[in-house]
């Protein structure tokens, strides 16, 4: 059906449609103030999808970590100088980032996913890492060239990447070492973490309050630990040789005596 421009247009005006036109017309404002609310709350919600996330970095030492890791993978295959963009994060530090917006928008490929690689100083960088399911992944750290002859650097090491979501709604990246000291004990104990060749060894004493987890220094990850109490005058340490538990879910538990002056601590 198609008008012309002088057309006529009949219309019946019947007291129903006036009545409608009436009630219409004053509910209009409150009309126009729920679609007002509709529309900003939907444009709230859809922002969710892209809140950025947040690294933190509990390895005991600085780190760097980039979202491009197509860009890395192909430069290393096709053994050429990488130009992907890397974030630092100092130890103890946390670090707020996005994935570009052209990954975000890509709704059609349903196989899009979020990795990070990351390389923490002194260790290769890691196998890329999925960061878009809540979860635990472990990734293996290889020993950097350039640290090998530095006998507090030349391991290996597990690196535990904990991805988890906060109350906004926001993922959060969470790498530590796989080694985690927990004191259960009503008093502060003392860790001494002894690293390196017997002639230039690295000591790190960290004091661990009750009831606290203390994911041990990635540097340390592979160190001798030796423990006491703290602030009981104890001078004498015991070894705790945690490498004795060899697969997983195994315990060991063993009583550590310590004699103070006049009396025992057990």
């Amino acid at each position: 059906f198609i008008a012309g421009e002088f057309s006529t247009f009949n219309v019946n005006i019947t007291q129903a449609f006036l009545r409608q036109a009436v009630r219409f017309s004053l509910q209009l404002s409150e009309i126009r103030h729920s679609l007002d609310e509709d529309f900003r709350g939907s444009c709230v919600r859809s922002r969710s999808d892209h809140l950025p996330y947040i690294l933190h970095n509990e390895t005991g030492s600085s780190l760097r970590f980039t979202t491009a890791t197509d860009e890395v993978l192909e430069a290393r295959s096709m053994q050429r100088k990488s130009t992907a963009k890397w974030y630092q994060t100092a130890a103890d530090a946390s670090t707020t980032f996005e994935f570009p917006t052209k990954r975000l928008t890509i709704a059609e490929n349903s196989e899009e996913i979020h990795q990070l690689i990351v390389r923490v100083d002194g260790w290769d960088e890691i196998s890329p890492v999925n960061v878009d399911a809540v979860g635990t992944y472990f990734r293996l750290a290889r020993c950097s060239t350039s640290r090998v002859a530095d006998s507090n650097f030349g391991i290996n090491v597990r690196l535990v990447i904990v991805v988890t979501m906060d109350k906004n709604g926001r993922k959060v990246v969470t790498i530590r070492s796989a080694l985690t000291v927990i004191n259960h004990l009503l008093d502060p104990i003392l860790l001494i973490l002894t690293c390196g060749s017997s002639k230039v060894p690295e000591t790190s004493i960290i004091r661990v309050d009750p009831k606290k987890t203390l994911h041990v220094p990635l540097k340390f990850a592979s160190a001798s630990m030796a423990v006491k109490p703290d602030g009981w005058n104890c001078s004498k340490t015991h070894e705790v040789k945690w490498q004795e538990a060899k697969s997983a879910g195994e315990r060991i538990n063993k009583l550590l005596k310590f004699d103070i002056f006049d009396i025992c601590y057990w």
